[in-house]
């Protein structure tokens, strides 16, 4: 790594002679190294470490993950449409069990299904209006 960061020096400092200095500077070996690689890239250091034959790899963003051309050849990730948010991008369920999967609703809006619910649970219309009134509960179904 220190041949690969332009950092020979690095080699010879005393604080990282062992694995008992590297643990007792370590804030300073990771500031160091954060220094080292600031000015470049993530991929211009992944190259220059992997030329160095240095385990490496990109930690990726969320957004940099959803774009990963790997992620998208395995359809690891998908595109919805959801009527408020528009195109959403999210991964699949870890297990699939039906093949393709598809989604077969929308995450709801506040309210959206509360009316339905409640009747379900033995409110009358009565009682749902008067939850209503009094602010207790969102049940206009809109989407919002």
């Amino acid at each position: 790594m220190c041949k690969a960061l332009q950092r020979p020096g690095w080699l010879t400092d005393l604080r990282f002679k062992d694995a008992a200095g590297l643990a007792l500077h370590r804030g300073d070996r990771l500031d160091m190294i954060a220094a080292a690689v600031r000015p470049f890239s993530s991929e211009q250091v992944l190259r220059a470490l992997e030329a160095e034959q240095v385990p490496c790899g990109v930690v990726n963003t969320r957004l940099s993950l959803l774009k990963d051309p790997q992620l998208a050849a395995n359809c690891t990730v998908m595109t919805a449409e959801h009527p408020i948010a528009g195109a959403m991008v999210f991964p699949r369920p870890a297990a699939r069990f039906e093949s393709p999967f598809q989604i077969r609703h929308h995450a709801p809006a506040i309210g959206e299904h509360t009316v339905e619910i409640l009747r379900g649970v033995g409110y009358s219309s009565g009682e749902i209006a008067s939850l209503q009134r009094q602010g207790v509960i969102r049940a206009d179904g809109a989407l919002h």
